[in-house]
């Protein structure tokens, strides 16, 4: 049948012929796919074939009908989660959005309709199912129904969900949980902080000190490890104009915090937990007041109420407590606006002075006073930046035109530079130290003419300003032994090595004189003197020898002559460099490459 022309009853008797659970998925395939038919006549589709509600007569009077259930608790739990896998498995969010209206929107929006309190109980199971589950399609189209109900009516429907799910469901109350609650769905997890913290500041609200360490525990692991995406999320909703009262859980939070050491909690343990929840606190205020993105300090301005912490101090004053609870109360209090005050955007315009003076019991603590003369400071900072604008101003004018000055003159320099470089160029290449040679020759003819011209000796008088470092320069120039001149040939070369060997040669002298006393006038050899085969050297003599003819032998080993160039050796390479490394190569591998290399001339390498 065409889509154009069903019609409530057509779609009404074809559901009939359906048997639960398909009816369940029947009945939500047609609130999806037809979008023509009234909200009210999709609603009651939701109602008789979606929670299979009928109309029965009343207990209490027979002629009234009134609407019962006629599934049990497992059932129903079946098609919650048949609700909530349909809802999931929606590509667009609008879709599953206006699917969920229709389902729940129209009953629960009006308290006075007659399943109001059949929703009520369906839609509390169907939120802990969806917790259960983490589906984020369903939490986030919650909290969207949660701003929009905001909107139209109080606040009070919300709490009383959030207080059920408290209640009922703490047993998954854990750090893991929360942490998943935060990544799936941080809008929802804004409404479920906000809402929990509202009911843990009101004094009627009992709970089990087990429960709200618990509770305590997971608002301070979401503040902890999800900072960045709940101050994402919270600055996104607050700039798209959300419910405040709703989704903004920090004034809740800061009040829950400060007010809490006047609370009558005897536990010790608890006093800890929320000890862990203040240093939370001020962390995630301070990341949030250091946020630097460009939307920031709409954000931060719209955070508290012009006159919260006024009205923080005003309970605080009321108080009966012990004065050591109003002193925790205090403490907790300064700390948080000293973090609030910290940004160039402050959270708080609040003055210190006017605080001090309405509330004297702040001044009471050393935080105060430090905080109230960095107001001062402050202050005094801004008043002197405004008086001095107008010096700063002039200055930094004269200062401008000072540097336009300078540029012009250093425009000018560079120009004149640029010029005489370019002259310098066209010069010839020893052009200045031929000026310099020039000017050394003219100097020193004018030196000596004024030498002659004074009857005295021009190299005596040069000779004047040498200093002494300079003569024993020069003396020691000229005394220098056995400069080395080199060779021309073999004789040169024989001489050079028998004056060199000689001058090594150190004489004995105590053994020359023994021997000059022994031999007497036969130690002075004549034309007939005969000492062949007379002398006889010391062993130390021998050694001595021996020693030096070593020390030739290696130095002659360590002597590279030059190699002549083989014209018929292999060439083997592409240019000097590589012929020289392929000789090194050769010197050290050539025994372990040789059997290779005649395998390959021959032809036979394998």
């Amino acid at each position: 049948m065409d889509a154009g022309h069903l019609t409530i009853e057509n779609v009404t008797q074809l559901l009939h012929q359906h048997t639960f659970p398909a009816s369940v998925e029947a009945a939500l395939l047609a609130i999806r796919e037809c979008p023509m038919f009234t909200r009210q006549d999709l609603s009651t589709l939701a109602n008789r074939f979606v929670f299979c509600h009928s109309l029965a007569p009343s207990n209490g009077n027979s002629s009234q009908m009134v609407w019962i259930k006629t599934l049990n608790n497992i059932q129903e739990l079946h098609i919650l989660d048949l609700i909530r896998q349909f809802l999931e498995n929606q590509a667009d969010l609008s879709v599953a959005s206006r699917v969920f209206d229709m389902i729940f929107l129209d009953v629960l929006s009006d308290q006075d309709h007659p399943l109001f309190v059949l929703y009520y109980n369906l839609f509390l199971k169907f939120l802990s199912l969806v917790i259960s589950f983490e589906s984020q399609t369903s939490l986030t189209i919650i909290a969207r129904w949660f701003l929009t109900l905001s909107k139209t009516t109080s606040d009070k429907p919300i709490t009383k969900i959030v207080e059920h799910t408290i209640r009922e469901h703490i047993a998954l109350a854990s750090t893991k949980s929360v942490n998943n609650l935060c990544t799936i769905s941080p809008l929802f997890t804004l409404c479920f902080i906000n809402q929990t913290c509202i009911l843990l500041n009101d004094e009627n609200f009992r709970l089990d000190t087990k429960v709200v360490e618990t509770l305590i525990d997971l608002l301070t692991f979401g503040l902890t490890n999800s900072t960045n995406l709940l101050i994402s999320t919270l600055q996104q909703e607050i700039l798209a104009e959300s419910s405040l009262s709703l989704i903004n859980f920090v004034p809740s939070m800061v009040r829950l915090d400060v007010l809490f050491p006047l609370r009558s909690f005897q536990s010790t343990t608890l006093h800890l937990h929320f000890d862990h929840f203040h240093t939370s606190i001020l962390s995630f205020l301070f990341s949030m007041v250091t946020n630097k993105s460009p939307q920031s300090q709409v954000f931060q301005k719209s955070l508290f109420p012009s006159d919260h912490f006024q009205q923080l101090c005003t309970v605080i004053q009321d108080s009966t407590a012990s004065e050591k609870s109003i002193h925790a109360c205090i403490q907790r209090y300064l700390q948080i606006l000293a973090i609030c005050k910290t940004s160039s955007f402050p959270l708080s315009q609040i003055a210190m002075n006017e605080l001090g003076a309405f509330f004297p019991l702040l001044t009471r603590d050393k935080l105060f006073d430090i905080l109230k003369e960095k107001e001062e400071h402050s202050h005094m900072d801004k008043e002197k930046s405004t008086t001095d604008t107008e010096t700063k101003r002039t200055d930094r004018l004269a200062r401008l035109k000072e540097l336009h000055f300078r540029r012009n003159e250093a425009r000018k320099l560079n120009h004149a530079e640029v010029i005489e470089e370019d002259h310098r160029k066209s010069l010839p290449t020893n052009f200045e130290r031929r000026c310099e040679r020039v000017k050394n020759q003219e100097e020193v003819a004018k030196r000596r003419r004024e030498a002659a011209a004074s009857g005295l000796d021009y190299e005596r008088v040069e000779q004047l300003d040498w200093t002494a470092e300079e003569c024993d320069k020069w003396d020691k120039k000229r005394k220098k032994k056995n400069p080395d001149v080199g060779f021309d040939n073999y004789e040169q070369c024989t001489y050079r090595a028998y004056t060199k060997l000689a001058g090594q040669i150190k004489p004995d002298m105590e053994a020359c004189n023994k021997q000059k006393e022994e031999l007497g006038e036969e130690y002075y050899a004549t034309a007939s003197s005969m000492i062949h085969g007379t002398h006889k050297p010391s062993e130390t003599a021998v050694n001595r020898m021996v020693e030096d003819l070593e020390q030739q032998y290696s130095k002659r080993g360590k002597f590279s002559r030059r190699r002549a160039f083989d014209i018929d050796a292999d060439i083997d390479y592409i240019n000097e460099r590589n012929r020289a490394f392929n000789k090194k190569i050769e010197r050290y591998y050539g025994k372990y490459t040789a059997e290779i290399k005649q395998n390959l001339e021959r032809g036979t390498a394998v």
